[in-house]
């Protein structure tokens, strides 16, 4: 059986809490009045949690295709500098 992406970091997170806290924590969005749920994913500049992106405005400006877009493009210019 295969297993997305998002269930190998749910595994990872659940084995690591504590690791995973301490990243939340480092993350300029933080907010310790919000309980973060460990079935989502929390970076810097993204969440897939939607109860946290409606609540911190930072996140409602969150777009997933424009943050593929800028993935990709971060990816394009990584490699053309190589």
């Amino acid at each position: 059986m295969h297993n997305s992406p998002r269930e190998v970091r749910l595994r990872i997170r659940l084995a690591f809490l504590s690791v995973w806290r301490a990243h939340l924590e480092a993350l300029p969005p933080y907010d310790p009045a919000y309980a973060c749920d460990e079935r989502y994913d929390h970076e810097d500049d993204w969440t897939s949690d939607p109860d946290y992106r409606g609540s911190v405005p930072h996140f409602r400006a969150y777009s997933p295709r424009r943050w593929a877009r800028a993935t990709a493009a971060s990816r394009s210019a990584a490699a053309r500098s190589r």
